[in-house]
């Protein structure tokens, strides 16, 4: 079936789907016998039912299947996330389609109220506000003490008393439902009320059933409260509740297989039969706890026997020392209960097989291998002879380049038996004639013929300019000269020389730029190669002895980056009927023409047809006035990204120039601030992680959130101690690991356990400094709907920078951009300094989509326990079509591998070493090719440095 209807199936099959949900009214279509009901679950609690149509007549379907509405009950629409269930007369689930394509048996919301409903909605002050105004003369009533889930009282009005009072119900200030007080009553016939009938008797719902501390309100229907009789005999407005859930253990330890002990736990809910699983187990060997394991392995046969979630199973692998065939006892016991599981305990005497000692020798004899590999790479490494190709040290290397590059195109076929005209657009004022006469002699130096060169004068009235272009324009017929009488500016003169043209493509090219003699073969080539509609290609500079310098190696196409700096540059080829739909360049954006060019080009093309051919093929003038910034033009770029936004819906957002004018920074001005939850995974170091959660608690300025202080079996007091006190502050939970340190797993976990719609995954030893610095991380992947995964920049306590993006390949899987680098400078190209997408950021503060990171399966806990799972993620994300990005402007502290020391310290050598394997085995030819690293930069030493 597809999103877009169904066919009725013979029998009596039922199943649905949802349409994707814009708004409170939920709709979409089923097939289902008799009356067709659709029953709504919100967070697990009955919310109603859908309405359903006749089956006939306007709102069924051709092929038999009706439609449905779902109106989401205004309580709901809260501004908090939900989950909505909407369930068939069978129990079959509709199927609910995510913005990412993805179908689930459920699907998450958060609305606000809109303005035509929020009276509904009144909070409690407001209520007991109306309460003071009508006075509580007219009604009379109380609530009995509470007793477990079932509040029960008594209320009538006075004015009314033969009327059936209706009373509103509120659990922590939200609406909880509506109590009929229709029932007799114990107390009304003492009270000498003419009518017995008056009680009400109220079921608190499950969802509050949580352990947890409630605040419960009545109020009659004119909102004056209903006082609570409470245990002392006392009249309170207000009572608070904990109602722990009524649940059992379920599930048995099945025994040892093989090294490992093997079994499954679930909690029941008493009511309902439901069983849960992912539970947290405590074992013990003969009366030490030596781990904590979860139970979240599948086990089909509890499932169908069940009818439950499978993940319910658990494995515990014996540790070594209790291999050696004498008797040990181990418990299984459930936390946080500390109820023991049937089978429990288990005494085991595993006798080692008769191979067991050499395999393991062997073993570590691989492992030292491993060790000693790594180590003596690493010397080698260093030993190879740096190369002397630097963009510092880059002319004779650009030369190298240039002779490959022209005997690669002599080798080569031509680009189509019908070349494609190609115009070439240059506007002139009064141009260095030397420089300008370079110019157009590169041109008739093309190996492509097919080109006309228009040269529009911009009104410079210099008498030998005229003369100089009027004599190539007699010569060759393909250069055409229009002089202007008026200077109106490089974007007015460029438009004249646009509507000349009569190209397929067009160039724009500067009057002191040098192209390339292969330059347009190689550009219309590559266009009719990809399909490219607008390409651009590397470029670098010439000064007035012909010397190259300053090489711009630029990235592939790179939206993000645009945004802040227009690193484009040339050469730029367009396809011209693509430009005229663009519009030509705009005048008010005179310094910055192109910058806005690009912007509307992008909007106007389909994804993929903006390309990057990565050769060097032009030349730009040094110390050319054309080639420095002035304010104007820096202006000029902020309003053109600033207008782009607007076109593009982002009217809250502010755009600013970095100091120096060197791009530009958006603040994208979200007032959504959708649930995140942080995880910080730790073991002892109390000292780092509590500056960790302080600087967290000190800064986060956020509605939705919460820190999980993931626990990996720290053994010091002062870790326990620390664990109490952070669970004191509403925001922080502490959970209890006690496993090897597996960092993929820990997160895992956590994002099991605690659903949202946003994670930062933070190492304890990250330690934030801005308060808006989740606004920062979230407003990006908000901006981006694509964007899944979204990394910061952190610095070392020194000063300088520790991670500014991940460059894949360089010293064999991945390292850090900019390294090293003072925190406020620039970098390459400004590409410090500006928002940007990257192939992979680092997992030490990573915000990443919850939805993006389910489907990619989250974190390789198996294989990348410790190093590279991040990349790992970030690649997996990636090939499903979501987008990595990296900021700048959020900044914290990182004291790198404080939290578990160096990969490559003696005992981790072969870990690490078998994970470096496993990234080439499994990424090996993308780990070479990193669309966001110039391919002409080396890797194996100098990021954005060294040259290949």
């Amino acid at each position: 079936m597809d999103g877009g209807g169904a066919s009725a199936t013979a029998g009596t099959a039922c199943f649905g789907r949802a349409d994707p949900v814009e708004s409170a009214l939920v709709t979409g279509w089923l097939v289902a016998p008799g009356d067709g009901v659709v029953d709504a679950f919100i967070d697990g609690e009955g919310a109603g039912s859908a309405m359903v149509s006749s089956g006939s007549g306007d709102a069924a379907l051709a092929d038999g299947t009706r439609r449905f509405s779902y109106q989401i009950p205004w309580n709901f629409q809260d501004g908090r996330s939900h989950v909505l269930s909407l369930v068939l007369g069978d129990g079959t689930a509709i199927e609910c389609p995510t913005r990412g394509g993805v179908t689930r048996s459920n699907i998450r919301f958060r609305f606000e109220q809109p303005p035509d409903t929020q009276a509904r909605g009144k909070d409690l002050d407001q209520e007991r506000r109306v309460a003071a105004d009508a006075g509580q003369d007219g009604n009379a009533g109380l609530a009995d003490p509470l007793s477990g889930s079932i509040i029960t009282g008594w209320a009538v009005s006075r004015q009314a008393p033969e009327e059936t009072v209706r009373l509103r119900v509120f659990v922590d200030g939200n609406a909880a439902g509506i109590a009929a007080c229709d029932r007799p009553h114990r107390a009304l016939r003492a009270l000498g009320l003419p009518n017995e009938i008056g009680g009400f008797e109220f079921e608190i719902g499950r969802r509050y059933i949580d352990g947890l501390t409630h605040s419960l309100v009545i109020l009659f229907e004119d909102g004056s409260t209903l006082p609570f009789l409470d245990a002392q005999g006392k009249t309170r407005n207000t009572i608070d509740f904990t109602i722990r859930p009524l649940t059992s253990i379920a599930g048995v330890v099945d025994g040892l297989h093989g090294d490992s002990i093997k079994g499954w736990a679930a909690r029941r809910d008493l009511q309902t039969g439901d069983l849960e699983g992912r539970l947290r187990i405590e074992v013990l060997c003969n009366g030490i706890g030596v781990s904590e394991i979860v139970a979240d392995l599948p086990r089909l046969d509890v499932a169908r026997e069940n009818r439950c979630d499978p993940a319910v199973g658990f494995e515990f692998r014996l540790p070594a020392q209790c291999r050696s065939g004498v008797e040990f006892e181990f418990v299984f016991r459930v936390l946080p209960d500390g109820q023991e599981l049937a089978g429990s305990p288990l005494v085991v005497k595993h006798r080692p097989t008769e191979n067991e000692g050499e395999l393991r020798s062997l073993m570590e004899t691989v492992e030292d291998l491993c060790a000693k590999t790594f180590k003596l790479q690493r010397q080698l490494h260093a030993m190879l002879p740096v190369s002397d190709a630097t963009i510092d040290n880059y002319d004779g290397w650009a030369r190298r380049n240039l002779a490959r590059l022209r005997s690669r195109v002599a080798g080569a076929a031509t680009p189509c038996d019908d070349p494609p005209l190609v115009s070439i657009v240059m506007p002139v004022h009064r141009a260095n004639l030397a420089y300008l006469t370079a110019a157009i002699a590169s041109v008739c130096a093309q190996t492509y013929l097919n080109w006309e060169l228009i040269i529009v004068d911009d009104g410079s009235r210099q008498t030998a300019l005229s003369a100089c272009l009027r004599t190539y324009s007699a010569a060759d017929p393909r250069i055409v000269c229009v002089l202007g009488r008026q200077h109106r500016g490089i974007g007015a003169a460029s438009n004249v020389a646009l509507r000349r043209a009569l190209g397929a493509y067009v160039v724009m090219f500067g009057q002191e730029d040098l192209m390339v003699d292969v330059a347009l073969e190689e550009m219309v080539r590559e266009a009719l190669r990809t399909g490219a509609k607008v390409l651009y290609s590397d470029e670098d500079a010439i000064d007035e002895f012909g010397g190259l310098s300053e090489p711009k190696l630029k990235p592939d196409w790179n939206y993000r980056l645009l945004l802040g700096n227009n690193y484009i540059g040339s050469l730029l080829m367009i396809d011209r009927p693509l430009l005229m739909r663009a519009d030509l360049l705009r005048t008010n954006y005179d310094g910055a023409q192109e910058h806005d060019l690009l912007l509307r080009l992008w909007e106007a093309c389909e994804p993929g047809q903006i390309g990057h051919l990565a050769e060097i093929l032009s030349h730009r003038r040094t110390g050319s006035v054309l080639s420095t910034r002035q304010p104007e033009a820096i202006e000029a770029g902020r309003r053109a990204v600033a207008d782009h936004l607007v076109r593009r819906g982002f009217a809250a957002s502010g755009v600013a120039a970095h100091r120096g004018g060197a791009g530009y920074r958006i603040n994208w001005g979200y007032a959504e601030e959708p649930s995140v939850t942080i995880i910080v995974p730790f073991k002892d170091q109390v000292a780092t992680t509590r500056r960790c959660l302080e600087r967290l608690l000190k800064n986060t300025r956020w509605r939705d959130w919460r820190i999980v202080l993931v626990d990996n079996g720290s053994v010091t007091p002062a870790a326990a101690e620390f664990c109490l006190e952070a669970a004191l502050d509403p925001h922080v939970v502490v959970r209890q690991v006690r496993e090897a340190f597996n960092y993929a797993r820990l997160n895992n976990m956590m994002v099991r356990e605690f659903t949202s719609e946003f994670y930062v995954f933070l190492n304890n030893d990250v330690f934030v400094q801005q308060p808006d610095w989740l606004h920062i991380l979230v407003g990006e992947a908000m901006a981006d709907p694509r964007a899944a995964i979204v990394g910061a920049k952190l610095l070392y306590p020194n000063g300088t920078v520790q991670h500014a993006g991940v460059i894949l390949g360089v010293g064999g899987i991945a390292d850090h951009a900019f390294r090293g680098l003072p925190a406020d400078h620039g970098g390459y190209l400004g590409r410090a300094r500006c928002a940007q997408r990257y192939s992979a950021v680092t997992g030490a503060c990573m915000l990443c989509r919850s939805e993006a990171f389910l489907e990619a399966g989250g974190f390789d806990e198996r294989e990348l326990k410790v190093t590279f799972n991040d990349v790992d993620l970030c690649l997996k994300v990636a090939a499903l079509g979501w987008h990595v990005l990296w900021t700048p402007d959020m900044v914290a502290e990182h004291h790198e591998s404080l939290s578990r020391g160096d990969d490559i310290s003696a005992g981790k050598a072969p870990r690490f070493f078998y994970e470096n394997q496993v990234m080439l085995e499994r990424w090996g030819d993308q780990l070479t090719v990193d669309p966001f690293y110039n391919p002409h930069f080396s890797r194996d030493h100098g990021i954005f440095s060294d040259l290949r």
